[in-house]
């Protein structure tokens, strides 16, 4: 890949804020992550309360006044970080927004010009957040700010009779180095490092969702629902985990060769995803085996997803003709994405008997779709 492509790649790309807040819940870290936003949030208010104790700090009385709103203001913000939901997207921005114009407007008042342009460099820790959390063009907003802020603050420096030009170009390098450039680079650098984590949830093969990406769908599904669970499963009440192993595979293999089995299960990839509907999870479940997942009104109409899919994998576009055989296993939509924390323990029981239904189906001769006994009984129970 070429740099400017690299560049055109990493600048349409978007941080997820809710992909991020669910990867730190997973490990157990986003207290402490919301904590250490916090506490950064309240070592900046710090700074700025400790400047007007100091001769060095802002001295009107209109500059003063204007400082305390902007330490009233980011006190508020550190509460924020510790207390309800995690910010979304918007919200992070606006909070972005705030600090990158506190810092700078709290630097322009010092009545020291030296002071004001070496405190300038607390806009590296904002460049940090746009990197991890907001993407390439609020980065790109915040070093377009960083650079006019140190800029006018160098400026300032350089006509203060008290100091020279040398040393507020010296200044100006050093913090451009540091506060533009240096955050650039690293947003190249997360960006690769996403794109190749991205690639962790995905089969290479046929670009279907893997396992993994499968839970953090449902992860994710599981997450919104959170505030809505109600009358979510009232809308959809059935989740269903439609499975699919390709009949006779292994001979398509053996006489036609590994590249023709290879273009049938991308062809089975793009049918299934045609088939099963924009809001289904599709996912090569390893082998020629493919898994569906997704919520349904009834039990009737996940039947009818389930016939769908087998039919489309039977559809004969080009080259050799195959079937599936098909296994269907349903619960209810709270009982699976109720306790986000059991998700995956809850999914694998659920496939694990789609996968014993989907056996039953190729003991019966193939292209058939068999549905889970235990799931009948269970339907039974709900109406």
């Amino acid at each position: 890949m070429t740099l400017a492509a690299l560049l055109r790649e990493c600048w349409s790309a978007q941080r997820d804020t809710q992909q991020l807040r669910l990867f730190v819940e997973s490990r157990g870290l986003a207290r402490w992550m919301r904590g250490l936003i916090s506490c950064l949030t309240l070592v900046v208010t710090a700074i700025a309360i400790l400047s007007l104790g100091s001769p060095s700090g802002a001295q009107g009385l209109v500059d003063r006044a204007v400082v305390l709103v902007t330490i009233v203001v980011g006190i508020g913000w550190a509460v924020r970080w510790n207390v309800a939901h995690w910010p979304s997207f918007r919200e992070s921005v606006v909070f972005f927004v705030y600090a990158d114009v506190a810092i700078a407007v709290v630097c322009f008042l010092d009545s020291s010009s030296l002071a004001g342009l070496s405190g300038a460099g607390l806009l590296v820790l904002l460049g940090t957040y746009a990197t991890f959390l907001l993407g390439p063009r609020v980065l790109l907003v915040h070093v377009l700010w960083c650079a006019f802020s140190i800029t006018v603050l160098a400026v300032k420096v350089a006509l203060d009779p008290e100091y020279d030009l040398a040393i507020a170009v010296a200044k100006a390098i050093m913090l451009t180095v540091v506060g533009v450039v240096v955050p650039l680079v690293i947003e190249l650098g997360v960006h690769l490092i996403r794109v190749d984590a991205d690639k962790s949830l995905t089969d290479p093969l046929t670009g279907l969702s893997n396992r993994r990406g499968l839970e953090s769908r449902l992860m994710l599904l599981a997450d919104d629902m959170r505030s809505t669970t109600t009358r979510a499963a009232a809308a959809h009440p059935v989740a269903a985990v439609i499975v699919l192993d390709l009949d006779k595979f292994k001979a398509i293999n053996d006489e036609l060769g590994h590249n023709v089995g290879d273009e049938v299960l991308i062809r089975v990839g793009h049918s299934l995803v045609r088939a099963a509907g924009s809001t289904a999870v599709v996912t090569r479940h390893g082998g020629e085996e493919f898994l569906v997942f997704d919520l349904y009104d009834d039990a009737l109409a996940a039947l009818r997803a389930a016939r769908a899919v087998r039919d489309a994998v039977a559809e004969r576009i080009s080259g050799p003709a195959v079937t599936a055989s098909v296994g269907l296993a349903m619960a209810s939509t709270t009982a699976l994405l109720h306790d986000r924390h059991r998700l995956s323990a809850t999914l694998t029981e659920l496939v694990d008997r789609g996968d014993t239904a989907m056996y039953r189906a190729k003991r019966s001769g193939g292209h058939c779709v068999a549905v889970d006994g235990g799931t009948a009984r269970g339907l039974a129970s709900t109406g």
